[in-house]
């Protein structure tokens, strides 16, 4: 399935203004969907450049939420979960930019329970914050009002 990209309705900007958020928020969603591509084929690791070295991940699972600070500690967690799954995959449906530093991901999470076996699926909404071309931070939940709630955007 091909991905989606849109927009959130923002204020009334001038045209040099859109033009440069255009263009600064395809860098952003070019860079999501290179990591994206590698998720999907379930290389977690292969994209690590792309995130900063102070990048903050969080899971919204409850009972509580899971948060990791930097790359190795977001990478050890990542292989914590891997550790569970067999052939976990997260496939990009599509990419909402939110503002100049924030994309939403919303994307089909698949895998089969080590142990069991069963397959599973769900869809995720994923924040993604930017600073320059690095990924800083990524919220990870299975609501979309959350997600956008957490990204301080309204679902309206």
């Amino acid at each position: 399935m091909g991905t989606r990209c849109s927009r959130r309705a923002a204020g009334a900007a001038s045209p040099s203004r859109r033009a440069h958020t255009d263009a600064v928020t395809n860098d952003r969603v070019h860079v999501l969907e290179r990591v994206f591509r590698s998720w999907a084929q379930g290389d977690f690791a292969a994209t690590i450049d792309l995130m900063a070295p102070d990048i903050v991940t969080t899971w919204d699972e409850p009972p509580s939420e899971i948060v990791a600070r930097g790359r190795e500690e977001a990478m050890a967690r990542f292989r914590d979960l891997l550790r569970q799954w067999r052939q976990f995959r997260a496939e990009a449906e599509e990419f909402v930019v939110l503002d100049d530093d924030t994309v939403l991901v919303i994307a089909q999470q698949r895998a089969f329970g080590r142990l069991s076996g069963v397959e599973t699926q769900a869809r995720v909404y994923i924040v993604c914050r930017f600073r320059g071309d690095k990924i800083t931070a990524t919220h990870w939940h299975f609501d979309r009002e959350r997600a956008l709630a957490a990204a301080g955007v309204s679902a309206g």
